[in-house]
């Protein structure tokens, strides 16, 4: 697509114009450097990534035992969901075997 002529120099005025604002500089200040090389940053987001995840399993134990699936975790319930879906999936297109592979 062709812009039409003088469409750049008046975006780039207004931007020019934009980055010369206060508003600009004191948004770039929000701005944090690299918080990759912040090591008590980064062990600090591992940690609570560690916490989440804890808080997520025990989450989905307890829906398993209020829904009455005890001593069955979830990822046996989900491999049993993926292979009702991937036998659906087959039998619609027709092919038997790979429906009587996934019974066994």
């Amino acid at each position: 697509m062709i812009s039409p002529p003088g469409l750049f120099a008046k975006t780039y005025g207004t931007l020019s114009t934009f980055c010369q604002d206060d508003a600009f500089n004191a948004a770039s200040a929000l701005i944090p450097a690299n918080d990759d090389e912040d090591e008590e940053l980064v062990s600090k987001a591992k940690a609570n990534r560690q916490k989440r995840i804890v808080e997520e399993k025990d989450t989905e134990q307890d829906f398993a035992k209020s829904a009455g699936y005890n001593g069955v975790t979830l990822l046996t319930i989900e491999r049993g969901i993926k292979k009702l879906a991937k036998s659906g999936s087959d039998l619609e297109a027709g092919n038997l075997s790979s429906v009587a592979r996934l019974a066994r």
